[in-house]
């Protein structure tokens, strides 16, 4: 049977600490503190700043009360209390002697019995050192101010008033270890009620906070630092503490070489920092004592308004020393932003990795300020150099204006490089010209560079972004997104759902391809209107009324081509699963969980990307959408296109401008080149309704279009799809053309085989269905002229989409001189001749 110990306090001997019920550290630094009464106004330790405990009186636990005759003070003790003997957690104490003694049992314990109170201050016991560790509590669990008491008495937290004890015996003695700062603010008409104390060490290393050991010499307690992770902040409440009210902070009895910082904070978000030298801040020998302290306020901006305001505050995220919160607003924690300029070449702006979760808002930064907070930048950056490296919580109402170049691999944006699981980035513009000469290749955009989750509402992009770069090496990666280069999940990061809300990009999106080597081939290549590349299915992907109006030009490398596929798109690059440079062959599980509801794109599409891929290889040639170029979605799941427009012209690939391609075998790998469609060019498990207009003009302009396939809705379709209660027209012109004449079609091009030649990915369109759509189509040569009013049928020069093997005559073809057998169920279609304005 374990050993039960009986512990009895009396007037002028005690024994007790206080335990938790192993609990973690984090935990400890969680927990809720308690609101607590008073300490004296100036109080001087008896011998060795002995403490004799007596029994909790009033409402609380434990006080620093007037002192006694003998000039000891007593800390008071709640009835229901706990306290640790060698880590063991005891009975709550009971009172006796009407508040005079105080008794507890604990279970198991022998001596020597080391001892902590409060309870909330434990972490750990050593037997072979007979040493305790306690948490000091730093700003993620602050000290509490209380009000009670009044009058003469400061106040403290009951749970940051750390006491401890050793003994080979029952009874014993409680000390002190903890030294307290009784501030006073005056600050006149200028002061706000003050919201924060905090206390730092000065030099290198300003935690104070965090796990020290205590360990017993002689039977004093001694506090030395073990791992220190924040400063000390008291808590005032949201509404505050005002001047001339004197509040108390613990810090522990140390010896500080480099002194101590004390700043205080008020409510709109002002501070002041006031040093103690280390001349005054040797503490060890002041256990128990409380040292006054006048501090004059005269407040700096909360309010960053600059760049090396920006920069301190990143600093100071980024250090992991909380001093953040001075720039933290209460109530909600937000971080406020005004106007300012920062030309990186003089004040490189350093990028906030947002290890904490905050909210940074630049709307309203001042009385003056109307609207978001406009940063101009200029210059070059490197990784991580953005205003945001990450973002937890949410920003809001920024303007990102200047201009900005880099030389990186790794995805960037103007204004977070990698947004996070519950992260909001809203009401954000940018203005910025984007320009990258990243040697092997990158991602860029306007607003986000890697969306692993979160929520992007109302932001938009007017700058122009320019990529070039070589990506041409395996696993590089060329992409140009409006607002996001890639959509993405990462195991060890927060990841999860993405959703944009009333977005659009208007400026004009530009990659100019280098190459290092003879043969030119592209890896991981999309440009996207809004978005680049969906490269996660892990979770959903929604765009709700996104809007883009700005051109897209994929231009050529001066190489030859190679069997490199590449996909652009007006609203989405790739929206498909792919390796490298090879589109996976579509399966019922591998595809994207992604919705475009109200979304719009009027901006031309320029790609003179090219492969050399034979007919067979349909997963590597260039697709080009109106909305997006490719877009798989999943068996159980399909994409969802509802109701979209896409009126934009669509330009391939000219063949007979700018050597190399003029010369033969250029000519001859061309016509495997481009598939185009109104909606996507490689499509799959994709569902469209609802008044979806598909309304575009492709192979504009008098030179000769090389390509494979066109359609009004799909290039390729390569697994069932269904288009309902929507309207799909499209015209083209072509020249060199011969052979593939019957590769175009009003709906959609089932790829199935040319000449003899299998398809390395075998389509499986059955399924299908056409319900309730109004279509039409014509395709004419690049000389011929287009009569909108008269019937498509019967223009000179031009005949309405249709096929070679006539599969759903005039709707839906098979690629090449095969007959494609396909199970397609059409109800309620009408053609109409003419082009739709």
């Amino acid at each position: 049977m374990k050993k039960q110990t009986l512990f009895t306090y009396l007037t002028g001997a005690a024994i007790c600490a206080c335990v938790i019920l192993s609990c973690q550290k984090e935990q400890v630094q969680n927990e809720e503190s308690s609101k607590e009464t008073k300490p004296a106004e100036e109080v001087v330790p008896g011998s060795g700043g002995t403490v004799l405990f007596t029994v909790g009186m009033e409402d609380t636990k434990t006080y620093l009360s007037a002192p006694e005759a003998s000039g000891s003070f007593r800390p008071r003790w709640h009835a229901s209390d706990y306290v640790t003997v060698n880590g063991v957690q005891s009975s709550s104490l009971t009172l006796k002697d009407a508040g005079l003694a105080a008794e507890f049992t604990v279970d198991g314990v022998s001596a020597p019995y080391c001892c902590v109170a409060p309870s909330t201050a434990y972490s750990d016991y050593s037997s072979q050192d007979q040493t305790v560790t306690v948490l000091v509590r730093g700003t993620g669990n602050p000290q509490s101010y209380s009000a009670t008491g009044g009058g003469a008495y400061a106040t403290y937290d009951r749970n940051a008033g750390i006491f401890a004890a050793c003994s080979t015996e029952e009874d014993m003695v409680f000390k002190p270890v903890m030294t307290y700062y009784k501030i006073t603010v005056e600050g006149g008409d200028d002061l706000d009620n003050i919201q924060r104390i905090y206390l730092r060490q000065a030099g290198d290393n300003p935690n104070i906070a965090g796990a020290w050991t205590i360990s017993f010499t002689g039977g004093t307690p001694v506090m030395s630092p073990s791992i220190l992770s924040a400063i000390i902040a008291l808590d005032c409440g949201n509404d505050g503490v005002a001047q001339g009210t004197p509040m108390m902070v613990g810090v522990p009895a140390y010896d500080y070489a480099d002194g101590l910082i004390i700043t205080l904070k008020d409510v709109n978000g002002h501070f002041v920092s006031k040093m103690i030298p280390a001349s005054e801040t040797a503490l060890a020998a002041k256990a128990g004592t409380i040292i006054t302290k006048t501090i004059a306020f005269s407040p700096k901006s909360g309010t960053i308004d600059s760049a090396a305001k920006w920069n301190e505050f990143a600093a100071m995220v980024n250090g992991a020393t909380n001093d953040w919160d001075l720039y933290k607003y209460v109530g909600n924690g937000t971080v406020k932003v005004k106007n300012f300029t920062a030309d990186r070449a003089l004040t490189k702006i350093t990028g906030v990795d947002g290890k904490f979760s905050f909210n940074v808002d630049g709307s309203n930064g001042n009385a003056t300020q109307d609207g978001p907070a406009v940063i101009t930048q200029s210059g070059s950056y490197k990784a991580g150099s953005a205003l945001f490296q990450n973002i937890r919580g949410t920003v809001s109402s920024l303007i990102l204006d200047g201009e900005l170049s880099s030389n990186v691999t790794v995805p960037c944006a103007g204004l977070v490089d990698s947004l996070y699981a519950g992260a909001t980035v809203a009401h954000v513009t940018n203005r910025m010209a984007i320009t990258s000469t990243a040697g092997n290749g990158g991602s860029r955009a306007g607003i986000v560079g890697v969306a692993l989750g979160g929520n992007i509402t109302d932001c938009h992009n007017s700058g122009d972004i320019t990529l070039t770069a070589d990506c041409t090496t395996e696993n590089r990666s060329c992409q140009i997104g409006g607002l996001v280069a890639q959509i993405n999940v990462v195991a060890s990061k927060p990841s999860g759902n993405v959703v944009l809300t009333d977005c659009s990009n208007s400026g004009t999106l530009t990659v100019n391809p280098v190459f290092d080597g003879t043969t030119y081939g592209i890896n991981y290549a999309g440009m996207g209107g809004i978005v680049a590349w969906v490269r996660s299915n892990s979770y959903s992907v929604t765009l709700n009324n996104c809007d883009n109006s700005g051109s897209l030009t994929w231009n050529k490398p001066d190489a030859a081509g190679a069997k490199k596929q590449t996909s652009v798109g007006g609203i989405i690059g790739i929206g498909a699963p792919v390796n490298q440079s090879t589109m996976l062959a579509p399966a019922s599980d591998n595809g994207m969980k992604i919705t475009l509801k109200d979304c719009d794109n009027s901006g031309a599409i320029t790609c003179k990307a090219l492969s050399n891929s034979a007919s067979g290889e349909s997963r590597q040639k260039v697709y080009i959408g109106g909305l997006a170029g490719s877009l798989i979605g999943q068996e159980s799941t399909p994409v969802v296109v509802d109701h979209c427009t896409s009126t934009a012209p669509v330009t391939p690939y000219d063949i007979t401008s700018d050597a190399p391609y003029n010369d033969p075998t250029a000519s001859q790998r061309a016509p495997y080149c481009a598939v185009l469609g109104g909606i996507s060019g490689w499509s799959g498990y994709i569902s469209v309704t609802n008044g979806t207009v598909v309304n575009y003009d492709c192979l504009l302009g008098t030179s000769n279009r090389q390509m494979v396939a066109i359609a009004g809705a799909f290039g390729f379709a390569m697994r069932k799809f269904s288009i309902s209660d929507s309207y799909i027209f499209c015209r083209g012109r072509y020249n060199r053309c011969a052979g593939y004449k019957g590769n175009r079609a009003v709906i959609a091009v089932v790829p199935v085989c040319y000449n003899t030649t299998a398809m390395e990915a075998v389509p499986d369109i059955s399924g299908s269905s056409l319900t309730n759509c109004h279509m039409g189509g014509v395709l004419g040569t690049n000389t011929s002229t287009y009569d909108t009013e008269t019937t498509c049928l019967n223009t000179t020069g031009a005949t309405l989409f249709n096929s070679e093997s006539k599969t759903l005559s005039n709707l839906v073809c098979g690629q090449g001189y095969s007959t494609a057998d396909t199970d397609v169920t059409v109800t309620g279609y009408t053609y109409w001749t003419g082009h739709i304005e």
